[in-house]
């Protein structure tokens, strides 16, 4: 086992296809991007339940406020990860 590890032992990242549902967001901060280390973009980091039962995390940045999906699929929730363009 790895100490530290974001993932619990038994747990691996999801299936690109698996449904995953909001849970609640756990944090809003205005931080660095972490794409692009000069610009500072607000980030919201939200909780959500795959159908496997196991919780991920997911990060959400913009500079206005970031649009943070309900539900979808890991594929769709990690292209709405960037909401700024260069």
């Amino acid at each position: 086992m790895v100490k530290n590890s974001p993932l619990e032992p038994n747990q691996t990242k999801p299936n690109p296809t698996m449904n995953l549902t909001l849970q609640r967001i756990v944090k809003t901060a205005k931080q660095r991007s972490y794409v692009d280390n000069r610009r500072i973009v607000n980030a919201i980091t939200a909780e959500y339940r795959g159908d496997d039962g196991h919780v991920y995390r997911k990060t959400f940045e913009s500079y206005g406020t970031p649009f943070v999906p309900s539900h979808g699929d890991n594929v769709l929730l990690t292209s709405k990860r960037i909401q700024w363009t260069a």
